[in-house]
């Protein structure tokens, strides 16, 4: 059974990333109020750790796990508040009427049907007293051709990010600026002045990445082989074209295009295959650890550093270094501090879809496929290995379901059968298409390897569209709001605990639960007068769709 006191980590982090999304009710604060706060827990903290130390007797258990719960909560209020752009007087969404602004290009252009799409950083604004330094991030349609660095002029007004908004769809506008951006616009009057390198790390992996795309455009046969293999290898997937968009989403696919903990997973357990890191000496296993460290995180940013694959390379370090001692990590505590060290660095990543789905996935592959495989143990190999991957899409769509139904308004019905041929197919195209990557400046070896890959992402492909043609293959506008994807995560926790300990008062908060659910249904429908899950396709949600949920990435 799983004791949540076993694991100080995950405690940590629950009342750290609590602290966070309570500062959308607490934002209104002074900021030396969210200080003040901080300090006092710390201080409190600090004096009842003295206490326990030096006072023999002293009962320190409870009111110490209170303090240190107290300081991590604070913490997260304190990191939110801190980054808070509407608290910085030069960013751009607190400037006055701007007329026009310079910019730094961040990324390299993203075609789009009839433009060119890229994500550009603030350097000055004019305003009525003239130029003045500012702050913030715009993305940007163009028809022009930008390269990461290039510093541009726009002789037009910041625009606000524009969407369409349903009370239980998705809110484009406000999902841009849970990250900090409150700007999107298309820019017709655009000048390139100069370049820099204020950003030579991540300009130099976009470079790379530039590169590898190049050397795919020139191997790989087919248009919709290269599209896949951009997606599946490099994290490009905006480009995709609608049709290949929607046979993975349907057949429950998607993550597979996204690149994600799947494919560092499967880059991680590639070396394991050739070599036991416990059974190294202590200075080779040291090498061999550190090299895998290097790649993966030379991997993350050649794809961009998603929150998938920024959660998986910093949790695969995490085990690494525990394991250069000759350690097994609890993978419950890993989990943890890569979510606590990436939310330290940007604490609205939280409210990042990919980061959701990413951390809802793992934990319900950890806390559910133990159980689900356990249900059947097939004495065939074979079966059992079919049996494995299908408990895993299982358990990854428990996790999942509530947030991906939250966004996009459908489930995939043959999800196990897609995962049957994504997994194995996802590992095979990686593992001829991580060498084809590095080897694409040999012509001999790139030729060859561009083919096998084609040929494997070909019948891949083809695979996703038989799925998708399948009768009855998704269930679309299923509509969640907050009060059930509370009460679904709750009700599964609860589910989760009467395994483990069956308990007559965990049966009634069960029981409890699925009532109030039936009530707030009920209320729905009386409200609406339609079904409180599953919703015909109105207009706003079909543009909603249109217009707002083709930006929305899972990286």
């Amino acid at each position: 059974m799983l004791h949540f006191g076993d694991y100080p980590f995950v405690r940590y982090t629950v009342f750290f990333t609590l602290g966070i999304l309570c500062y959308a009710w607490m934002g209104e604060l002074e900021i030396y109020w969210l200080y003040g706060g901080f300090l006092f827990c710390f201080a409190g903290y600090y004096f009842l750790l003295s206490q326990s130390l030096f006072q023999k007797g002293f009962s320190q258990k409870l009111p110490l796990s209170i303090a240190a719960y107290a300081v991590c909560f604070s913490f997260g209020l304190v990191l939110s508040g801190k980054q808070d752009v509407l608290r910085n007087p030069i960013h751009i969404v607190n400037a006055e009427e701007v007329k026009a602004w310079i910019g730094v290009a961040q990324d390299r252009d993203e075609p789009k049907p009839k433009s060119n799409r890229n994500l550009v950083n603030i350097l000055e604004v004019e305003i009525a007293e003239g130029w003045v330094k500012s702050e913030g991030r715009v993305i940007i349609y163009h028809k022009d051709s930008l390269n990461p660095g290039d510093v541009i002029l726009v002789g037009q007004p910041l625009q606000r990010a524009t969407g369409f908004a349903n009370s239980e769809g998705f809110d484009y506008p406000k999902f841009l600026a849970r990250q900090q951006i409150f700007h999107s616009m298309f820019v017709s009057d655009l000048k390139v002045i100069d370049k820099v390198s204020n950003n030579p790390l991540r300009f130099f992996f976009e470079d790379w990445r530039g590169y590898y795309a190049e050397q795919i455009e020139l191997y790989l046969p087919s248009e919709s082989s290269r599209q896949i293999a951009k997606a599946l290898l490099l994290g490009q997937k905006r480009n995709l074209d609608k049709e290949i968009t929607e046979a993975f989403s349907t057949a429950g696919a998607m993550h597979v295009l996204a690149v994600s903990g799947l494919h560092v997973g499967i880059i991680y357990g590639f070396f394991f295959l050739f070599f036991k890191p416990n059974d190294l000496p202590t200075f080779k296993r040291f090498l061999f650890l550190s090299g895998l460290i290097i790649l993966i995180w030379g991997y993350a940013f050649v794809t961009g550093l998603s929150p998938s694959v920024l959660r998986s390379a910093t949790m695969f370090t995490l085990m690494a270094l525990a394991q250069m001692q000759s350690r097994s990590p609890s993978i419950f505590n890993a989990v943890a501090i890569s979510a606590m060290l990436i939310l330290v660095f940007d604490p609205n990543m939280v409210y990042n879809v990919g980061f959701q789905l990413s951390y809802a996935a793992l934990l319900g592959i950890l806390l559910f496929q133990p159980l689900i495989v356990k249900l059947w143990l097939p004495k065939n190999r074979v079966l059992g290995y079919f049996w494995v991957i299908t408990s895993v899409g299982i358990a990854a769509q428990l996790g999942t379901f509530p947030i991906s139904g939250y966004y996009f308004q459908q489930f995939p019905v043959y999800f196990m059968f897609s995962n049957l041929v994504a997994i194995p197919g996802a590992f095979f195209i990686m593992a001829i298409g991580i060498p084809f990557l590095l080897l694409s400046g040999w012509t001999f070896a790139a030729i060859w390897l561009g083919k096998g890959l084609g040929l494997l992402i070909g019948g891949f492909n083809a695979a996703m569209f038989f799925i998708q043609d399948l009768p009855y293959s998704k269930i679309a506008n299923i509509g969640m709001d907050g009060f059930e994807i509370f009460g679904y995560y709750v009700l599964v926790s609860l589910m989760l605990l009467l395994f483990h300990a069956p308990n007559r008062k965990v049966l009634i908060g069960i029981m409890l639960l699925v009532f109030l659910g039936g009530v707030h249904n009920w209320v729905k429908v009386i409200g609406s007068g339609k079904p409180g899950l599953i919703k015909p396709l109105d207009k706003s949600v079909s543009l909603l769709k249109d217009k707002s949920l083709d930006k929305l990435t899972l990286d």
